[in-house]
């Protein structure tokens, strides 16, 4: 696999060995919905990572270029890379799919809308683009996408991503920025994937009989 170092590379993932609950459980169910994702989409795939969710992923699989490679992904980039990269660095424009994993904000749907009218240049074979957005998906990413022109483009979907295992004793949302969101913006949405992360958390272990936040 062509692509960047972190995905293509060793793995993040911490041994979870000893943890009070079984966070195993987590990591794994990530891993199935991502396997699940790119196997809907049968041949060589370009996958397209916010760098953020790149090392992410990393955390998720512990084996990332043999699932990558088990499931059709060929080459990897980062969000906002100039896609030409890909032929100078050697890779074939030759992949069926591209398959975009973002986090649900203006500025990532705008790169995302470049590298759609740049690969439109390149590869004209590809008329439809998949955009997964983690952990959901919101109407603001649809209006940016269709204000830049590539809405009939693109099919959507949702990578619940929403509790990533960092240490056998730590899990977290990784929402960079949610506070600016909720407080500045008015965007309330990073309290969905809160709520959900609750939910996920119970459907593992049981009705959790006390929930706190501290902020």
């Amino acid at each position: 696999i062509k692509g960047t170092k972190t995905m293509a590379g060793k793995s993040a993932a911490a041994p979870l060995q000893g943890s009070v609950i079984n966070l195993e459980a987590i990591r794994e169910d990530a891993r199935s919905e991502l396997v699940e994702i790119l196997e809907l989409h049968q041949g060589s795939k370009l996958l397209v990572l916010d760098s953020g969710l790149g090392n992410l992923l990393s955390h998720v699989l512990t084996n990332a270029s043999e699932v990558f490679e088990q499931n059709g992904v060929t080459q990897i980039m980062e969000l906002g890379m100039d896609i030409n990269m890909i032929a100078k660095g050697g890779g074939a424009m030759d992949f069926l799919h591209v398959l975009f994993f973002i986090r649900p904000n203006i500025d990532q749907c705008k790169m995302v809308a470049g590298q759609i009218h740049a690969l439109q240049e390149l590869n004209a074979s590809i008329d439809r683009y998949n955009v997964y957005f983690a952990p959901h998906k919101t109407l603001l990413c649809e209006q940016v996408l269709e204000d830049e022109g590539v809405l009939d483009l693109v099919d959507f979907g949702e990578y619940q991503l929403n509790l990533v295992t960092l240490e056998k004793d730590v899990i977290s949302l990784e929402l960079e920025g949610s506070f600016r969101d909720i407080k500045l913006n008015g965007d309330n949405s990073p309290l969905h994937a809160v709520a959900d992360s609750v939910m996920k958390l119970q459907r593992f272990f049981g009705v959790i009989p006390n929930v706190k936040s501290i902020g």
